[in-house]
């Protein structure tokens, strides 16, 4: 244990502390986002704060290491998992558009039968 009480580790929160006032070429204080690439998953870093459609200065820096060996296999393979279930997700709210749009033209021929139905009813009792 060191003299602040610590065990010679900082955690995740005084690691952020420690970044949080990285500024771009810009001047401003820079974005900490985290990459979701195949390469790179859960790896955060820090990038320009100007919106990526306006004309920033591409301010690019790691604020961690990557990850090694267990922790690779598991974050990647978590994010794996993520983008099978938001193609997943992607297809089960299409389908449910699909059945939506379904349901409509099916109510709209029940109220014409309906009104058919009322027709034949009117005409039979004449």
């Amino acid at each position: 244990m060191t003299s602040n009480g610590s065990h010679g580790r900082s955690t995740s929160i005084e690691s952020v502390k420690n970044w949080e006032h990285k500024h771009c070429f810009c001047g401003k204080i820079a974005r900490l986002c985290t990459s979701w690439t195949l390469k790179n998953p859960g790896r955060r870093f820090y990038t320009c704060a100007v919106a990526k459609d306006v004309q920033g200065c591409h301010f690019f820096q790691w604020c961690d290491e990557a990850f090694t060996g267990r922790a690779f296999d598991v974050v990647t393979h978590l994010n794996h998992r993520r983008l099978y279930l938001e193609e997943k997700l992607k297809l089960v709210e299409e389908d449910l558009e699909q059945s939506c749009e379904k349901r409509k033209l099916l109510k709209a021929e029940r109220l014409k039968l309906v009104e058919e139905r009322a027709a034949l009813e009117i005409e039979k009792n004449c």
